[in-house]
């Protein structure tokens, strides 16, 4: 198959007053059968040195993609693209590090009929065939670590007449997908890149500038054969009725007539007999005498009246029977109330709470018999059920801080909270003022699942089967705790050391501080069940759906949680102090027992969105909640 040729065309838009964009548009055979495409955006430029910043990655790009020329294209692509991500690494830790976040490109080498393609940050890259236009390296937020700048790519093979398209992300603000599509449809390349630069013309300012390729791949012409001329194609529609002239028009569809359908005729009726039944007369009533015609009347009449007046009387009676039944429904929950409030007095909890469950289920049955008089009750019933379920509502927490990365943890380090995300580069501490985020120069390769501090150690997170600490001198993660095969999914501090429970294994581990060196030692085997999260203070905690276990000194122990209305069944969340104070998501409450089960408070967040972790400073009697990207606090 001959090699197929490139037609380059090119929108480059910047506006003289834009001083805070820099862009690079850039192209060059490398060798003879591969050619470099180069399309790079340097964001947020604040200062004039860090205009040749752009200028910089670009020449370490070209200088990685030169030393690897004689390499096959694939292997000369991979090996150029290890190569620059490296040397951007080394260029920000030489101290040239603002480009970090700022930067996107997107690096193109076509070889043959083959295309290779990685990019970073806001440019895209776009395949259109026949007539339709696909995303083949989507634009994503600017990357700030330097390792990972290069880490989407893409490969494939070019047929003829595909068009290829390279393009900061910005583009499709102003010209949406389907009309840029519809463009190239209808135009040659060169074409469609005039028209689209027209468009974005309008929209250039300070702050936006506008950049791409337009690449054409086409097979080559032999030698000597005429061009062909270019033809327009006939339209592939039928043309539409007033399209045509009227001669054409009546040729194509013909005279319309219409002719009325036999079922529509007018229906033949004989009304000999409804004539006869109207001469029929009451001849019975004419034959009776005088006295007859009295009586007859009046047993009418008599008939009328009793039949009325009994079934005023049914009606009446019925409804009498309703509103009795009311009201010994009204008496029987009143009555369940008082029997609930009188147990609260005693103090006992399960009888109030039995009280309070007929007390509702009579309150439904009233509530289908009279929703008025239901109404009524229902202030009462809720404020009993307050009391016994001893709940507060906190409508709007103060929101202490705003976070970034999505956390889905909460820790405590001595002068700030700790929080982490999933994802191992979205750490970060609060410490009352200020948010900090931790840069770190390496990653871990499994999902965080919970952070801690560690006196002595330092801050540690839990990750797959790792409990890592993160060395600040060294900005990085180092392992301090692997456990084979297992599956780390909390870690928690306590009055002996950090804690952490693997689900795989079916333990919890406890890590202490010997001199300089950790060690980790077995401190409870948990049964099957679905385990949520763990606690410990001189005793260990374990926290499954609807169960609280304690462990101390190796016996196992129930911890009976309390009777509520609205029972505890899908916990999320522990915290072990003084209390132990009890998260379930699903229900925005937060329930706060005694390390013996009895219930001592229900916090409820009717306007919290998504809690996810918590943290409890008793001294204070303050309470933090991990709120979605809020961190907010609450004094109880």
């Amino acid at each position: 198959m001959a090699r197929l040729e490139t037609q380059i065309n090119q929108i480059y838009l910047t506006d003289p007053a834009n001083k805070k964009t820099s862009l690079i548009l850039y192209e060059e055979q490398i060798s003879p059968s591969a050619q470099l495409f180069i399309l790079a955006e340097l964001w947020d430029i604040r200062k004039k040195t860090e205009e040749t910043d752009l200028k910089k990655i670009s020449e370490i790009i070209l200088e990685s993609f030169r030393a690897n020329k004689r390499l096959a294209a694939e292997a000369l692509f991979e090996s150029s693209l290890a190569q620059i991500n490296q040397n951007l690494a080394d260029l920000a830790h030489s101290g040239r590090k603002s480009w970090v976040g700022k930067f996107s490109a997107v690096l193109c080498l076509k070889s043959g009929d083959n295309i290779f393609a990685a990019n970073d940050g806001a440019c895209a890259c776009f395949l259109h065939r026949k007539g339709e236009l696909v995303e083949i390296l989507p634009a994503e937020k600017r990357g700030d670590h330097p390792f990972k700048t290069f880490i989407n790519f893409t490969q494939g093979r070019l047929a003829p007449s595909d068009n290829l398209i390279i393009n900061t992300s910005n583009i499709f603000d102003y010209v949406s997908i389907e009309h840029f599509s519809e463009i190239l449809n209808r135009q040659t390349p060169e074409q469609a890149s005039v028209e689209i630069s027209k468009i974005l013309q309008d929209s250039l300012n300070e702050s936006q500038a506008f950049c791409a390729f337009l690449l054409s791949f086409t097979k080559p012409q032999a030698a000597g054969a005429p061009a062909q001329p270019e033809t327009k194609p006939e339209p592939i529609y039928a043309p539409l009725p007033e399209d045509l002239p009227p001669s054409e028009a009546n040729a194509r569809f013909g005279k319309l007539s219409f002719s009325r359908p036999a079922w529509l005729a007018k229906p033949k009726i004989r009304l000999g007999r409804i004539a006869a039944l109207q001469k029929l007369q009451w001849s019975y009533f004419q034959n009776l005498s005088r006295p007859a015609k009295f009586f007859f009347i009046s047993f009418s009449i008599f008939l009328i009246l009793f039949l009325a007046n009994l079934t005023n009387y049914l009606v009446n009676r019925h409804y009498k029977t309703v509103q009795m039944r009311i009201e010994n429904q009204i008496t029987l929950v009143n009555q369940d109330l008082t029997e609930a409030q009188s147990a609260i007095i005693y103090k006992n909890n399960d009888e109030a709470l039995n009280a309070m469950n007929r007390a509702q289920k009579d309150f439904e049955t009233l509530l289908g018999m009279d929703e008025v008089a239901a109404k009524k009750l229902e202030p009462r019933l809720e404020n009993v059920k307050t009391q016994i379920n001893k709940i507060s509502r906190i409508e709007n927490a103060q929101v202490i801080a705003t976070l970034k990365r999505n956390p889905v943890s909460l820790g405590k380090a001595p002068t700030a909270f700790l929080l982490a995300g999933e994802d191992s580069n979205s750490l970060s501490q609060y410490s009352g003022s200020a948010l900090k985020e931790y840069f770190l120069l390496n990653s871990l390769k499994n999902n965080v699942t919970g952070i801690a501090f560690m006196p002595g150690v330092g801050v540690v997170v839990s990750s797959g089967n790792l409990v890592s600490k993160i060395n600040q001198d060294m900005q990085q993660f180092e392992t301090i705790v692997s456990v084979d095969q297992g599956q780390l999914s909390a870690i928690r501090a306590g009055a002996g050391g950090l804690y952490v429970l693997d689900l795989a294994g079916r333990q919890v581990l406890r890590l202490t501080l010997n001199k300089t060196k950790i060690q980790s030692t077995k401190a409870a085997s948990i049964e099957n069940g679905d385990i949520r999260d763990i606690g410990a203070d001189k005793d260990l905690y374990i926290l499954s759906a609807d169960r609280l276990t304690k462990i101390s000194g190796g016996a196992s122990t129930n911890i009976p949680l309390p009777n509520l209305t609205d029972g505890i069944s899908n916990a999320n969340k522990l915290f072990v102090g003084a209390n132990l104070y009890i998260l379930e998501a699903n229900k925005k409450r937060v329930v706060v027992i005694s390390k013996t089960g009895s219930l001592l408070n229900q916090i409820y967040f009717p306007n919290a969105r998504d809690l996810r972790d918590l943290y409890i400073d008793e001294a204070a009697r303050s309470m933090y909640l991990l709120d979605g990207d809020k961190l907010e606090k609450i004094t109880f």
